[in-house]
């Protein structure tokens, strides 16, 4: 497999984690002027092999997606996952940016097309306040910002020279969840995550859950192997208007952590 794909500098990604730096200087500056210390940060990157199922729909064409584990390096050309945490006694605030792009054929079963040419590029950025009510247990909350193009390209005998179709949503989704951190030993260390949102707002339901295992390679750095998984039921216009977001995307987690 080429990995060189998964580099994009041109990338959607980079103005988000722009306005994470920018949303994050204050509480930066303030822990510098803390004369106990006592604000800690944590920033992490992490490679997101996410595959994808569910249903997309164009400009009122859908199309079914389904990208299982053995065809993630084939599919997805970029799958990258930014978090950057700041936290102080009991309260956290963090943000998480993610940037997704898939391209697969999909089966579209009527009017005798034969396949689809699915692409989606998805940016989603997450900013959220936690606050620790018991030991290594956490309650959360926030907003999910989601972004996605998508591009249809339907190709069969009927239509040789073939058809696109082209649309692109963004929107905005609370959420409320909760976080399990522990030490295992002194080296490894758990981290749990469940929250669901949209409650038709936009999306009639959103929701993610994670669970990462942490080797503390360095007094400052650690290790992360994982898996996510993210679920949207999001549905917009009617007609040729029409677009729809119903997919699921889960996949393995591997980054690494640092903390400042």
């Amino acid at each position: 497999m080429n990995f060189d794909r998964f580099i994009n500098y041109k990338s959607p990604l980079m103005p988000y984690l722009f306005l994470v730096f920018v949303f994050f200087t204050p509480s930066i500056a303030m822990a510098g002027d803390n004369e106990s210390g006592d604000w800690n940060h944590t920033a992490a990157i992490y490679l997101w092999m996410a595959g994808q199922s569910g249903t997309m729909a164009v400009k009122g064409v859908p199309a079914q997606v389904d990208v299982d584990f053995s065809d993630i390096l084939d599919a997805l050309d970029a799958g990258f996952l930014g978090h950057f945490e700041t936290k102080k006694d009991e309260w956290a605030f963090g943000a998480d940016v993610v940037y997704l792009k898939l391209g697969t054929t999909a089966n579209y079963g009527t009017l005798g097309f034969t396949n689809v040419n699915v692409k989606a590029e998805t940016t989603i950025a997450e900013f959220f306040a936690a606050y620790e009510f018991a030991p290594a247990w956490e309650v959360l909350g926030g907003v999910r910002y989601t972004s996605v193009s998508g591009d249809l390209g339907i190709n069969n005998q009927i239509l040789p020279k073939g058809l696109q179709f082209l649309g692109k949503k963004d929107w905005f989704d609370p959420f409320v969840g909760l976080r399990y951190i522990t030490p295992i030993n002194d080296k490894w260390s758990f981290r749990g995550r469940i929250d669901a949102g949209g409650f038709g707002v936009n999306s009639d339901m959103v929701w993610s859950a994670s669970a990462l295992f942490g080797y503390q390679f360095s007094d400052t750095g650690t290790a992360y192997i994982g898996y996510k998984v993210l679920d949207y039921d999001y549905a917009d216009g009617a007609g040729n208007n029409r677009f729809v977001y119903d997919v699921s995307m889960q996949g393995p987690l591997l980054g690494v952590a640092f903390d400042f």
